[in-house]
This record gives C-alpha cells, sequence and structure tokens, in this order.
C-alpha cells in the first residue's frame, strides 16, 4: 500500500506491508511528487518522479520485520 503524503520536509511516499504492518516513508523528493507505480500488479518493484524531474526506482522487501528501498536508479 502507497501513500503521498506532505511531511515536515517536503513530500514523502508512506509505505504499508498490509499482511505484516510493517511501514516506513521513504524521502528526499524535489517538490511534489508528480508519478508513482509499482511495476506491475504483484511486482516489489517501485518507480517515482518528482517535481524536479528526477526518476527514482527502488525494490521494496521486508528483512527482519522492516521494510527495506535500496535505491536501484536515480535518473
Amino acid at each position: 500500500m502507497l501513500n503521498v503524503v506532505s511531511g515536515r520536509s517536503g513530500y514523502v511516499v508512506r509505505l504499508l506491508n498490509p499482511e505484516t504492518a510493517s511501514r516506513t516513508l521513504i524521502k528526499g523528493f524535489v517538490g511534489m511528487i508528480s508519478e508513482l507505480a509499482f511495476s506491475h500488479k504483484d511486482s516489489n518493484t517501485l518507480a517515482c518522479v518528482d517535481e524536479g524531474g528526477n526518476v527514482y526506482i527502488w525494490v521494496i522487501h521486508e528483512e527482519n520485520g522492516k521494510l527495506e528501498y535500496p535505491l536501484v536508479s536515480l535518473g
């Protein structure tokens, strides 16, 4: 589950695994988030474009009850 919310220092993406209730925030965007999507329905690859034109790609996984999201690409 994904939500885009306005945080204290700009916009953030809130990730939530509804099966385990694990959650985290992805921060560091330039301005508003323009586009946000998983690559397909059952994918763990998430892509995002911010207002500054930056493209972010992460592979989301859960380890020891914590959501991890290593950045695969920043373009």
